[in-house]
C-alpha cells in the first residue's frame, strides 16, 4: 500500500490548495514532518493536521 505524499494529503483535504498550506506540504515532505515543525515552532500534530485541513484552531498565525 502506498502512502500519500504531503502535497497528495493537501489536496484531498482542500481541493484548492492555499499556496501557504501548498508551500507547508513540499517543506514537510522534504524536510519530514518533525524538523518542518521544528523550524516552524509548532508541534508536527499541527503541521499534519493542518496539512489534512482537520486543524480547527485559528490558522493566522500559522498561516503569517
Amino acid at each position: 500500500m502506498n502512502e500519500l505524499t504531503m502535497q497528495e494529503k493537501a489536496e484531498r483535504a482542500w481541493g484548492t490548495v492555499p499556496d501557504w498550506v501548498a508551500e507547508l506540504a513540499d517543506m514537510a515532505e522534504q524536510q519530514g514532518l518533525n524538523a518542518c515543525a521544528s523550524r516552524l515552532g509548532y508541534s508536527p500534530a499541527v503541521i499534519s493536521q493542518t496539512i489534512s485541513n482537520k486543524y480547527r484552531s485559528d490558522l493566522t498565525k500559522l498561516e503569517g
